[in-house]
């Protein structure tokens, strides 16, 4: 049927054309809808659509569309605006707006109204341009009586010259604890006030056009406040393609609510038809991840207007790229760091050494790994320090906490020791590449390795290495059953005419004909089964499907038997998907 708003009204069926058909006026046909008893009472706007490709061989790729209808339909809510008129449309800054309006309650009950007047695009200098909502008033009229209201409205000194703009009366009402809103017809009125300057506007005058990471940057711009003013605008510039390369004055990745960061420049009082130039000033991040390629960034600039401490967007985008590349080596930590202390002799002496005996450079998801590292004492004396390694990317650590495989060691003056770390990948990180660091920390003094390491998802593409053995029992009554057994700790995601879900349940019971893919998880995929439920009418049709090799089970029920490959692409093609819907859909 496709997609159409949740306020619409779809009444679908098929419809025969016997052939010679050339014009939509030569079809006849009934279509049968009964009125809800909750439809809400007015005028309604109704066509008929003909979609050819849903049923005709040969595709065309056309929709019909039959002229439109209006009808009144009688329900709940028996309340009408029946007429309205204005006492001119024509109005200039400081006139009264007149309005009288005619609402009838046809109801069997007195019932209390609230009564507006809407006006779309009103600009004023002080608010932009918004959609006017003005309060006429709030009034109870008694049942089966008609009332006049009249409203009144002064125009703001400081509205702007804008000519055809939408307005019309609205009221609501409650009916058995339903609001109800209704409108009156539109018309058009025109504002005559101060002279359109137009919207903002920016010019970008400068900018450094390449930098390191870990740089300082600062852009250069005209600024052009056109028609409004404004009581505080927030000016910031920021790096998002292909990495979001700037961060904040805290240190943090800048991209979520740019305005609202401590990098922008915030600037007073700026008024109508004024142009000021501003120096926006960011922060290339230092990159020491190596998460950000080089290359070229586009950057963009971002303007917003503070209006009752709500940041609104004033100029969305402006766009500039910078080529960033290379480092600045002094803002990353060395790959090996030894701290060192002063002896009486005032000669300096290492106090640890340490050294990766070996390191897994590709972990998966969900894994453990263990790193074996070599200890040294280098100090005249006995020390004792904690050890740990963890693997991160910024600020977010993928195995546990950041000192959750923390050791404590002691070493006598000359002592060597090896010592094996192991860290357990989450589950949910995402595939990448990531940093790797072990940290050994003597009283005040951190000493760190760090290294790169990869993290994979880890498919499975032979199910003989698989633990558990599920079993899927499915049959058909009147219903479709799904069955699964031997599979402790085990989920199924069930995706099928009108469902797509995630469950711990062990057996569930559908009811719509068509293709059912079952898939079996246990931290990966460990069974996957495809079946089709479909009519006696429609079996002889399946086999030619060429994608499947089908088999039957009964009357109306068919099981799809992978090919050889098949559980493998299956696992690479929909593997994310599968990852995704744990994440995000509720467990049923």
């Amino acid at each position: 049927m496709g997609n159409y708003p949740d306020n619409w009204i779809i009444i679908y069926q098929n419809v025969s054309i016997p052939t010679g058909i050339v014009s939509l006026s030569d079809i006849t046909d009934n279509f049968t809808w009964t009125i809800p008893e909750d439809i809400v009472s007015g005028e309604y706007k109704g066509y008929v659509r003909f979609d050819l490709d849903k049923i005709s061989k040969n595709k065309t790729n056309r929709t019909y569309i039959s002229d439109s209808v209006y009808f009144n339909i009688s329900g709940i809510g028996n309340i009408f605006i029946d007429f309205w008129n204005a006492s001119n449309f024509n109005l200039s800054v400081n006139d009264t707006l007149n309005i009288s309006i005619n609402i009838t309650n046809n109801e069997l009950k007195p019932c209390n109204i609230g009564v507006f007047l809407i006006i779309e695009k009103f600009k004023t200098i002080s608010e932009g341009e918004q959609t006017k909502s003005i309060n006429c008033n709030n009034i109870e009229i008694k049942n089966n009586t008609t009332q006049k209201i009249r409203c009144n409205w002064t125009i703001p000194s400081d509205a702007l010259t804008t000519k055809n703009l939408k307005i019309y009366p609205k009221i609501n009402f409650t009916y058995h604890n339903l609001t109800i809103e209704k409108r009156g017809k539109e018309k058009k009125i025109n504002i005559y006030g101060l002279e359109d300057l137009g919207k903002p506007n920016l010019t970008i005058i400068s900018f450094t056009p390449e930098l390191k990471f870990g740089d300082f940057g600062t852009t250069f711009i005209k600024f052009y406040s056109g028609n409004y003013n404004y009581s505080l605008l927030s000016f910031v510039t920021y790096a998002y393609k292909p990495k979001w390369a700037t961060k904040t004055l805290s240190g943090n990745t800048l991209r979520s609510k740019p305005c609202e960061q401590d990098v922008a420049v915030k600037l007073k009082n700026i008024k109508r038809n004024q142009t000021i130039y501003v120096a926006i000033p960011f922060f290339v991040n230092q990159n020491c991840d190596n998460d950000c390629p080089n290359g070229d960034y586009i950057f963009n600039i971002k303007v917003c207007s503070n209006l009752n401490n709500s940041w609104n967007e004033v100029i969305r985008d402006a766009k500039y790229n910078i080529t960033i590349k290379g480092k600045n080596p002094s803002l990353c930590p060395k790959t090996k760091i030894i701290y060192k202390t002063k002896e009486t002799s005032k000669k300096k002496s290492e106090v640890l050494e340490m050294k990766i005996l070996n390191l897994t450079t590709t972990v998966i998801k969900n894994h453990e790994f263990t790193t074996t590292i070599k200890l040294k004492n280098k100090a005249n004396k006995r020390i004792s320090f904690e050890i740990y390694s963890y693997v991160y990317k910024g600020k977010k650590c993928i195995t546990g906490s950041w000192t959750s495989n923390k050791e404590k060691i002691s070493l006598n003056k000359g002592e060597e020791k090896i010592v094996n770390l192991t860290n357990k990948i989450k589950k949910d990180a995402e595939s990448g590449e990531y940093t790797y660091k072990v940290r050994a920390v003597i009283g005040y003094n951190k000493i760190d390795l760090t290294d790169k390491i990869k993290v994979i998802e880890g498919l499975v593409e032979d199910k003989t290495i698989i633990k558990e053995n599920p079993k899927l029992k499915i049959w058909n009554d009147t219903k479709l059953r799904i069955n699964l057994s031997d599979c402790q700790g085990c989920k199924m995601i069930i995706i099928g005419p009108n469902v797509s879900t995630i469950t711990n349940k062990k057996y569930r019971v559908f009811e719509d004909f068509g293709k059912y893919e079952i898939f079996v998880i246990k931290d990966e995929v460990i069974l996957n089964k495809s079946y089709f439920w479909k009519e006696k009418n429609v079996i002889k049709n399946l086999t030619k499907n060429n994608l499947t090799e089908c088999s039957k089970i009964t009357g109306k029920f068919y099981e799809v038997k992978p090919t050889e490959n098949f559980f493998s692409k299956i696992t690479n093609l929909f593997f994310s998907l599968i990852k995704l819907m744990e994440k995000s859909i509720h467990n049923k």
